[in-house]
């Protein structure tokens, strides 16, 4: 088996990482950053992906080093078995350390066998709260990264903790890359409105307050978010 980079290498890729991991646009752009480096830093591992878990509680990969890995994951992710669906309802990190002989998912592990996958390791990406954040807390993770072998037994300790190590710095790096891109749709959300309301007030002769309720009222009547509503309004459709 291969062996994995030295400590003080780590260390130093790490540090980089971060500066490069700060630099993302988009929670994509930055999953895509994060498969990149942890292929660099986790060298027995032949892909990497991130997946993370959306509101309604769904489990969606966002990004993959390989189209393979998006197959794997959705397997997963649909049967709702599988290391990385582990990892991110409850344990800090998942082994499948044998395909061919996996007796805790045999489904998915005979159909991942089938694609060429030899072991997995997913490690939790767990979610960043103020100054704090817990990587062995074992709750429900904000995703996971997920580590890919030909190889069976490939991921040993060494690579779980430089994994380990790396997924620290992407949960705190996702969670505040997720913030911002809330704090813009609140924004964004924001203006729509205020652009629904002078629309409305100019063409219904009423004040600012009225215009909202007029906004609100429909959102109720059609069930329909109010940031959808007004998204309407300012481009001259009706609600369904």
């Amino acid at each position: 088996m291969p062996c994995d980079l030295p400590a003080d290498d780590v260390a130093v890729r790490l540090a980089r990482s971060a500066r490069r991991f700060g630099s993302a646009d988009s929670v994509e752009e930055l999953a895509r950053l994060i498969c990149e480096v942890a292929g660099d830093l986790v060298e027995v591992a032949d892909d990497v992906s991130v997946s993370l878990l959306e509101r309604g509680g769904r489990i969606t990969t966002v990004a993959a080093t390989d189209d393979v890995c998006f197959a794997v994951d959705r397997f997963q992710e649909e049967y709702e078995e599988g290391p990385c669906v582990s990892a991110v309802r409850e344990a800090s990190v998942t082994h499948l350390e044998d395909t061919s002989a996996d007796p805790e998912w045999p489904a998915f592990s005979a159909w991942a066998a089938e694609h060429g996958v030899g072991s997995m390791m997913a490690i939790q990406l767990a979610t960043y709260e103020g100054d704090e954040i817990d990587p062995t807390s074992g709750g429900e993770g904000q995703g996971a990264l997920n580590f890919y072998a030909r190889e069976p037994h490939a991921f040993g300790e060494d690579a779980e903790r430089t994994a380990r190590l790396l997924g620290v710095h992407a949960s705190v790096a996702l969670s505040a890359r997720q913030y911002m891109s809330q704090m813009g749709e609140a924004v964004a959300s924001r203006d729509l409105i205020g652009q629904a309301k002078g629309i409305l007030m100019v063409r219904l002769g009423i004040d600012d307050q009225a215009a909202f309720g007029v906004l609100r009222d429909r959102s109720r009547n059609t069930n329909v978010r109010l940031v959808e509503v007004a998204r309407a309004v300012v481009e001259g459709r009706t609600v369904a």
